[in-house]
């Protein structure tokens, strides 16, 4: 028998805390370590069995000051502040990259530190860059080898790529809206949009909790990165309103012909029944419907309102 993936987290905010939940207990995989800028165990305890959004897990949650581990159902899981000399050992074969440190968003170092994994799985999209930025002609060294939102382009993930993004939540809802669009008769050409996001902890750190605010996105290079029949025709913008999840994308989309909002919601409504089954649900929504804790609703990464469908 193969012997387990060795999985190891940096960062354990709540992006990595749900990936932790979802991983736990799978029999060929064994966590071995999470990263933090600080231990914190009771907290990180805490935060892991209880979720004011998500739930109380069902697993045991606990410490072990002597270990400095996380104890989960009696299996020890180590963690390391950083720096911590013992994270270099741990013969890691996958990392789940999900601290958001910004210089990890430089690809230069994203890749120098995922030199502790075999595979490093980054839960945000990473952007390409310049060698020499001032060189026209430098070469470019990849933020991700992949770029994958799942159900429109994870196959291409062969084994060869060492550092693969998840993309964005933002990218990961319009992707799959977008995809069945490509696929037919009249086809998408271009497409903006808004992205009403909530709150997240980088918006408490500038004290804009209580505040609709207008912030730059990614979502367009992203889209890009995983269609890139669209490269150079997106276009979006972003707000982050005071709410702790779920968030809103409106779609204006260009075709190079007339379709009609019955053609529309046909394609997205078979792609929901088929190559996009779990990953895209179309119906009707009412206007002041509350999809916080909604668990069967949020195993989608978009859901369309059938309703809200116009040409």
């Amino acid at each position: 028998m193969d012997r387990q993936a060795r999985v190891a987290f940096n960062g354990f905010g709540r992006i990595g805390r749900q990936v932790f939940r979802a991983l736990f207990g799978i029999p060929h995989i064994a966590i071995v370590g999470i990263r933090i800028p600080e231990l914190k165990l009771h907290d990180r305890a805490h935060s892991l069995r209880t979720d004011a959004y998500y739930g109380v897990w069902d697993r045991h949650v606990g410490v072990d000051h002597g270990k400095r581990a996380l104890m989960v159902d009696a299996h020890p899981v180590p963690l390391f502040e950083t720096g911590d000399p013992r994270w270099d050992s741990l013969d890691i074969d996958i990392l789940i990259e999900c601290s958001k440190d910004r210089a990890l968003k430089d690809p230069v170092r994203l890749r120098d530190f995922g030199r502790c994994a075999k595979k490093t799985i980054v839960t945000y999209p990473v952007k390409d860059k310049k060698r020499d930025p001032h060189d026209p002609v430098s070469d470019i060294i990849r933020g991700a080898d992949l770029t994958a939102v799942f159900g429109v382009n994870h196959t291409l993930y062969d084994g060869s790529q060492t550092i693969i993004s998840g993309a964005s939540c933002t990218t990961n809802c319009i992707v799959p809206i977008l995809h069945p669009l490509l696929q037919s008769e009249p086809r998408l050409i271009e497409c903006s949009g808004v992205t009403i996001h909530s709150a997240t902890s980088s918006q408490g750190a500038l004290g804009t909790l209580d505040q609709i605010a207008l912030y730059e996105t990614g979502a367009a290079h992203a889209v890009e990165m995983v269609l890139p029949e669209l490269r150079g025709k997106t276009n979006f913008s972003a707000y982050r309103v005071p709410t702790a999840q779920v968030s809103c994308v409106v779609l204006h989309c260009v075709f190079d012909g007339t379709p009609t909002a019955e053609h529309v919601y046909s394609l997205l409504h078979r792609a929901s029944q088929t190559t996009l089954a779990g990953i895209l649900d179309v119906r009707s929504v009412p206007k002041k419907r509350d999809f916080s804790g909604h668990h069967r609703m949020s195993s989608f990464s978009a859901i369309v309102n059938s309703e809200c469908i116009s040409v």
